[in-house]
């Protein structure tokens, strides 16, 4: 097994709750299937829609950055989510990784009723 694929399989296979920023690059450049939608949004605030979309989409943010948010599915842990929000345009950017499979980000956006 080539090193970069071990330090993959042990960070899914750890407990992904401590999962550090660094940690979450490392698996995103490694997460080759990649989705991006634009979905409607009227809050203003990066830290705010962070904070309502770990809830209402039991996620776990990572970290919040400026405009931008990382968080992982934590009963999907093969997938990660990069969230830009663009408040003048009432929108945020999703891009959604997967390790394995794109229907993994398929059962995602379709559990959170995102087309």
């Amino acid at each position: 097994m080539k090193p970069q694929h071990k330090l993959v399989s042990s960070l899914i296979e750890m407990d992904l709750q401590s999962i550090t920023t660094e940690e979450f690059g490392e698996l995103w450049v490694n997460y080759e299937i990649e989705v991006k939608k634009k979905v409607q949004c009227s809050i203003q605030q990066c830290d705010k829609l962070a904070e309502k979309l770990s809830k209402s989409w039991s996620i776990d943010i990572v970290q919040v950055i400026g405009q931008e948010f990382i968080a992982f599915d934590p009963y999907q842990p093969a997938v990660l989510i990069h969230v830009y929000l663009m408040p003048l345009d009432q929108q945020f950017e999703l891009t959604i990784r997967a390790k394995n499979d794109v229907n993994e980000i398929t059962q995602f956006l379709s559990k959170r009723n995102i087309k």
